[in-house]
């Protein structure tokens, strides 16, 4: 078997070529011992024209199918994960603070209906625990206000005694300042587990300086008897989005930090401008590390008003408020950086 080409008139009266190919052998006839070549010839030209009109038609056949399988997939696929995307962005909007329980609606699909209901199960047993561990703890600080009061007024009366020795004042007066480290501990565990649940959901813009300006009111007389000297630079109009409570409570906390850490006419440097504010104060050690730096739930052994959990509070706070804080200790500067 060969192929070749060769010029041969068209059938339309014109020049053309053809592509061919041929197929060739010997033959001898038995009756006259002759022997001839027989030839057959097959063109191109039925292969070419089949190939040029299907070729195109199978292309846009394949593409059809393949086009309407991913419609008609995703429009079923659609329709039968259209409950579990309902139960997830239910899931994502859920908030165990309100009383409504979760609801999901009713499914055809039997896994898809486990998952509500588990879901829904979930949902009333977060509910139910967050409740209880709410109302125990506020029942509990309650409860021991209480007694803590009663305790400080018994020992005001004690001290209204002309006749009592000077040992019993003494150790009245240490009694009452433990009672009063312990009533703001429970005050302090109280906030912690409430920013913990995450009670304090009201948001606003909130100015910056006038907050920081109220804290450093309130611990006026300290500053003027520590000698210590304030320094404030602040940009204009700088606002922040957060609950004013616990945004006040970071900022006085920060303060009283700087303040109480600090020497005897020592510095506080405030800078504020925009997504930027930082507290820098001279430290009592001068060590360069945060080794000294109360840890949490750790008193400072050199204040005998601290309760451990002024620093605990202020990370808490800045975690809830979506605030990247940073603290450091350079050659006895405290600093203090909070961004958002």
């Amino acid at each position: 078997e060969e192929s070749a080409q060769v010029s041969l008139f068209g059938g339309n009266g014109g020049n053309g070529e053809i592509r061919y190919r041929t197929l060739s052998w010997p033959y001898r006839a038995p009756e006259s011992n002759q022997y001839f070549q027989i030839t057959l010839y097959e063109t191109f030209q039925e292969v070419e024209i089949l190939k040029k009109n299907l070729l195109p038609s199978i292309v846009l056949f394949f593409i059809g199918c393949v086009g309407f399988s991913l419609v008609a997939q995703r429009i079923i696929f659609g329709r039968v994960w259209k409950p579990f995307y309902k139960t997830l962005e239910q899931m994502k909007n859920y908030d165990v603070q309100e009383a409504t329980p979760l609801l999901t609606e009713k499914t055809q699909v039997k896994e898809f209906q486990d998952l509500n209901d588990a879901m829904q199960m979930l949902s009333r047993r977060a509910q139910f625990a967050y409740s209880s561990q709410k109302h125990f703890i506020e029942n509990t600080s309650h409860e021991i206000q209480t007694p803590l009061a009663v305790m400080k007024s018994k020992i005001e009366l004690a001290f209204q005694n002309p006749n009592l020795p000077d040992e019993q004042v003494k150790l009245l007066l240490e009694l009452n300042q433990s009672l009063t480290k312990l009533s703001k501990l429970n005050k302090a565990l109280l906030l912690l587990s409430r920013l913990e649940n995450d009670q304090f959901i009201d948001r606003r813009e909130i100015p910056i300086a006038g907050s920081i300006r109220d804290a450093l009111g309130f611990f006026e007389e300290k500053i003027r008897s520590k000698g210590i000297k304030v320094r404030q630079i602040f940009e204009p109009e700088v606002f922040i989005t957060a609950n004013k409570i616990i945004f006040e409570i970071l900022i006085n906390n920060l303060i009283k930090n700087a303040v109480y850490h600090n020497m005897e006419g020592g510095d506080i440097q405030i800078y504020l401008k925009k997504g930027h504010l930082s507290i820098k104060n001279t430290a009592q050690n001068s060590s360069g590390d945060l080794s000294d730096i109360p840890l949490r739930y750790q008193s400072d052994p050199n204040n005998t008003n601290s309760t451990g959990l002024g620093l605990s509070i202020v990370k808490k706070i800045c975690e809830v408020s979506g605030l990247h804080y940073e603290i450091a200790k350079v050659k006895g500067i405290f600093i203090f950086d909070i961004r958002w």
